[in-house]
């Protein structure tokens, strides 16, 4: 197709057309607007300095606020040039991307840019790369797939073993601020006023034993099954469940982008310290209540249900050196086993040996002797595992009795994690950044209101 240009011509003003197009794309002219009204007066005063670019058969593909200006200003007669394409040669999309291709030199706002850029997209390419998108996030969260077989009938709880069930409510209740919450943690609060597993049996009294444990749950498992223990009370970390977030339409996924826009902003409050911080738990059992704690001072937690493997160590190593901080503190909550206090030993060796990172430092923050004596905390039931490597180091220092997380109260197990860090961390330089987190959280709101406005007046979304 010839795009050449013809000379500047001088036509009569009713000879050319504006394309309709182009207010779908650029909006319609508003006759208030002050920059269009100084485009009259200039006009009035010295004509139409760059001429109108026109189809072959009179309609402008550049120039329709020059058009427009120069009706408002009474002109008979317009400059234009005329290139050799006719309007009636292309469909509506294809005349749109004309108009975008001849309009590059214009002033354009963030939804007249949107809306071009829509326009170099070609819908089956975007679609593609949308299923590629989601394969990629199903195929980084599947779950384990699993055939079930056979049929379960669970008796119906007896009355023997409604106080049993009632004391495991209570429990459950009462630790309603730290929920979801583990069995374990329901386990270690009955050993305070250890109630009757049966209530006609007298020697059936809760005890740290494996068949209490098991007896509860079972229970825990009826009751949540029946609905007397809210199903949200109790976790499961050990068993992960993938998950994808669905909208009805475009305008569904809009409201809810809004709504969440700007809203997970976290400051790096840790930035201003001489140390880089990171959070080592042995079992997912309490990493929620650790969570809570190291949010808010934003310090990365990995969770390893034992040794971690090579590459949460290497991503510790990463952040590290992302940093730029001289000195790696790690910071450990672990159960007081043979293998619970070797891994923050582990740790440092590996991060030194295995990622030549030479100045470790790292702390015991849960559980330590200190605190199982302090806290007076009850042993798990169990003996030290005479399988372990470190069986023999800790028996001949401690002994064989072994204490579990668990056992620490959720509430006792924050605040001792806190104390800790808040004891490692220089606290001025923290107070100084959450002061500036304070500022940045009322610009985002005002950003964020600015951002509504704009994209109600353009019709992109409700004021609800």
């Amino acid at each position: 197709m010839n795009n050449k240009f013809n000379d500047i011509e001088i036509v009569s003003i009713s000879h050319v057309k504006p394309s309709p197009e182009n207010d779908e794309i650029y909006g319609e002219i508003d006759p208030q607007n002050d920059e269009f009204i100084e485009l009259i007066r200039d006009i009035k005063k010295n004509g139409i300095r760059e001429p109108i670019l026109i189809s072959a058969d009179g309609w402008i593909l550049s120039g329709h606020r020059r058009f427009a200006a120069a009706k408002k200003a009474s002109l008979d007669e317009i400059p234009i040039r005329r290139l050799a394409i006719r309007r009636d040669n292309f469909d509506s999309l294809a005349w749109k991307k004309e108009l975008r291709a001849h309009n590059h030199q214009r002033h354009k706002s963030v939804a007249i840019r949107q809306k071009e850029m829509l326009l170099g997209i070609e819908p089956e390419i975007a679609y593609r790369q949308l299923l590629k998108a989601r394969e990629e996030i199903i195929d980084a969260n599947e779950s384990q797939l699993f055939e079930i077989t056979g049929r379960m009938n669970r008796s119906e709880i007896s009355l023997a073993k409604q106080a049993f069930l009632n004391a495991i409510m209570a429990v459950v209740l009462s630790l309603r601020t730290f929920w979801p919450v583990s069995v374990r943690q329901v386990h270690y609060r009955l050993l305070n006023d250890p109630p009757l597993r049966n209530s006609k049996r007298s020697d059936s009294k809760y005890r740290n034993d494996l068949k209490s444990y098991k007896d509860l749950t079972n229970m825990v498992t009826r009751g949540r099954l029946t609905g007397l223990i809210p199903w949200n009370s109790i976790s499961d970390e050990t068993r992960p469940v993938s998950n994808l977030n669905y909208c009805v339409d475009r305008s569904n996924f809009i409201k809810h982008s809004i709504f969440n826009l700007f809203r997970n902003y976290h400051r790096d409050l840790l930035q201003s310290q001489a140390d880089h911080f990171e959070i080592i738990v042995e079992k997912m059992t309490v990493q929620s209540l650790v969570q809570q704690v190291s949010r808010k001072y934003c310090i990365p937690t990995t969770t390893g249900r034992g040794y971690c493997s090579l590459d949460p160590r290497k991503r510790i190593a990463d952040r590290f050196s992302r940093s730029g901080k001289n000195r790696l503190v790690l910071i450990l909550v672990s159960d007081f086993d043979p293998d619970g206090l070797e891994i923050a030993e582990s740790f440092a060796r590996s991060l030194r040996d295995d990622f030549g990172i030479d100045d470790v430092l790292y702390i015991r923050a849960l559980l330590t002797e200190e605190q199982i004596e302090r806290l007076k905390l009850p042993p798990n039931g169990m003996k030290a595992k005479k399988t372990s490597s470190n069986y023999k180091k800790f028996v001949n220092k401690y002994g064989r009795n072994v204490y579990e997380l668990e056992a620490v109260p959720p509430e006792t197990l924050m605040t001792e994690l806190t104390q800790v860090i808040e004891s490692t961390i220089d606290i001025q330089a923290l107070n100084k950044e959450i002061k500036l987190e304070k500022q940045d959280a009322a610009e985002l709101v005002g950003l964020k209101k600015t951002l509504c406005e704009f994209l109600q007046q353009k019709g992109l979304a409700n004021e609800d």
